[in-house]
C-alpha cells in the first residue's frame, strides 16, 4: 500500500472517531434534556418594549427612573422602575388618576386598592404594570436619592404624592 493510501485510511479513521464523538455529545444532551435535566442553550430576556415605559411615563412627571434585572434559571426578568408625580395631594387620588390615564390608553385594571393598582395591557402582550407608594426598597441610582427623598417625605407630611410604577413582562 502506498504512503497516500495509509494517509487517507488514517485520515478517514480520525474523521470517523471525531464523528462518533460527536454524535455521542448530542445524543447525550439529548437524553438529559428530554429526562428533565437541566440543560438549557438559550438565555432568555423578558423586558418590556421601549414604547410601554414612553407611554406609561406620559402618565406625569417622572422623577426618578431606574431597571432591575433579577436572574433565574436562564432567564433575566428586567424591571422598569419610576417614581412620577401626576399632581396629586394622596395616594388614592394619585392612583385614581394614573388608573384613569392607562384606560385612556386600553389598559385594565387586575387588582386595586387604596394603596395600589396592578393592571394590564391588551396592546402589550404580557406586560404588567404595578403602581403604589414610593419606598427605599426600590435601589435607584445614587445621584436620584435627593429627588427620591424630597418625593417620600411629601409622600409623609400629605403635601404631595407621588407614585411609584414598575413595569415587568411575564414569559
Amino acid at each position: 500500500m502506498s504512503l497516500e493510501g495509509v494517509l487517507a485510511m488514517r485520515i478517514s479513521r480520525d474523521a470517523r472517531r471525531a464523528w462518533r464523538g460527536a454524535q455521542s455529545a448530542i445524543a447525550l444532551c439529548a437524553l438529559m434534556g428530554s429526562i428533565g435535566c437541566d440543560v438549557q442553550m438559550f438565555h432568555t430576556r423578558l423586558e418590556v418594549d421601549p414604547a410601554v415605559v414612553k407611554e406609561v411615563s406620559a402618565v406625569g412627571a417622572v422623577i426618578a427612573r431606574t431597571t432591575n434585572e433579577l436572574l433565574y434559571e436562564n432567564t433575566t426578568q428586567v424591571y422598569h422602575l419610576m417614581i412620577v408625580d401626576v399632581g396629586g395631594t394622596d395616594l388614592p387620588f394619585a392612583l385614581d388618576f394614573v388608573r384613569e390615564r392607562l384606560r385612556e390608553r386600553g389598559w385594565t385594571e387586575t387588582d386595586g386598592g387604596l394603596v395600589h393598582v396592578n393592571m394590564t395591557s391588551a396592546k402589550w402582550d404580557k406586560t404588567r404594570l404595578h403602581a403604589g407608594r414610593p419606598s427605599l426598597n426600590a435601589s435607584f441610582p445614587e445621584e436620584q436619592h435627593l429627588r427620591i427623598v424630597k418625593a417620600l417625605t411629601a409622600n409623609a407630611n400629605g403635601s404631595h404624592a407621588y407614585v411609584l410604577i414598575e413595569l415587568s413582562k411575564d414569559e
